[in-house]
């Protein structure tokens, strides 16, 4: 199955090539959660991260998905995938997050991460 990331950016800036790290926008965000399982188990335990450290100012699971959310978190963090209907029901479940997501793959890093060299 085809990969479907965002390809990183090459810009000239003041003569030093650099390489930008690829902007995530909620589609693409949502054609990575249907079409990879890892990238899943990632925003899972990137939503339980967030729900802890943020204590009800609106970021990572609603409510609803609260319990569930964290037995898979917990899960994957014990070092196992899920299986069967958890995985359809936990991608159906992180679709909804897809802006929090997008907002975590896009923070998470530096813009620029990677030097390629400076023109003399």
């Amino acid at each position: 199955m085809k990969k479907v990331y965002p390809k990183p950016v090459e810009v000239n800036i003041d003569n030093a090539r650099m390489v930008m790290r690829p902007v995530w926008t909620k589609e693409h965000m949502r054609k990575v959660l249907n079409t990879d399982m890892l990238a899943v188990e990632w925003a899972v335990v990137q939503l339980q991260n967030r729900t802890v450290r943020g204590e009800g100012d609106g970021r990572g699971w609603n409510r609803a998905d609260m319990r569930r959310g964290k037995k898979f978190s917990d899960w994957i963090r014990a070092g196992r995938h899920l299986t069967g209907d958890f995985k359809a029901s936990a991608r159906k479940m992180v679709l909804k997050y897809a802006g929090q997501l997008t907002d975590s793959a896009n923070t998470r890093c530096p813009q620029f991460f990677k030097l390629k060299g400076k023109a003399a």
